[in-house]
């Protein structure tokens, strides 16, 4: 049984898949040993069977992987950021809420974002940047560009370290845990962004969250990063 609330929602969770290298064509091994239009082509070397394949790997651990180290907060620090970021009470006036309806999607103005949505909660963004660094620049950058056009960045950044993204090399398991932990608090439905090989942990984030492993798992708490003892969450909606 996967991690569920205790109206019986399931969320569900499964082992990562190995990963692997991709090995470069043979104009591009030729153009990394080659100074300059005279150098020879052809090199003992590169004839070698595997020699691609170790050069390729040898490649990904000078360029580095675009992982992130994680530090948790103390429980104190955590439990006050919980109550200040986290824990959202939405109860907009009819004023309000009347301004909210009358919005034209094809015609939100700046004034809109800043005295209408701004005072809004949004949907948590989950960014997984992939593989290798520096791709998660790209993320840093979509992030920033959201956060510019009003989007809340409370709703995009880790509320314990303020990163903008989760790292595809990050276990899925623990992700998943994270977006129960948001959601119990939050009562908003996250939306998933995945760039290159982070694509694909999003997708097996989202077989884990519709119970397709089928084993337990265990809510992850994303201000101490660390696991928590419980395999349920309260619904926000039905309690």
């Amino acid at each position: 049984m996967g991690l569920r609330t205790r109206m019986g929602i399931c969320f569900g969770c499964g082992d990562s898949s190995k990963r692997s290298a991709p090995v470069p064509g043979r104009n591009g091994l030729n153009n990394l040993i080659a100074l300059d239009e005279s150098t020879p082509i052809v090199h003992p070397i590169l004839l070698r069977p595997g020699t691609g394949a170790l050069l390729a790997v040898a490649l990904l651990l000078l360029t580095g992987c675009a992982n992130v180290e994680r530090h948790g907060l103390s429980p104190e620090s955590a439990q006050q950021i919980e109550q200040t970021m986290v824990q959202r009470a939405f109860a907009p006036t009819p004023e309000l809420s009347e301004k909210i309806l009358s919005l034209d999607p094809n015609h939100v103005s700046a004034a809109d974002v800043s005295n209408i949505l701004s005072l809004c909660p949004a949907p948590r963004v989950i960014n997984i940047h992939g593989g290798i660094h520096p791709v998660q620049l790209y993320m840093v950058s979509f992030s920033e560009f959201l956060i510019g056009m009003g989007y809340p960045g409370s709703s995009i950044t880790n509320p314990g370290d303020g990163t903008y993204s989760f790292s595809c090399y990050e276990d899925a398991e623990k992700i998943t845990g994270c977006v129960a932990w948001f959601y119990e608090r939050e009562a908003m439905r996250p939306m998933f962004v995945g760039h290159s090989q982070g694509g694909m942990q999003v997708v097996k984030v989202l077989h884990k969250l519709a119970g397709g492993s089928g084993t337990k798992m265990h809510v992850w708490n994303p201000l101490t990063w660390e696991r928590e003892e419980r395999c349920e969450i309260t619904d926000p909606f039905t309690g």
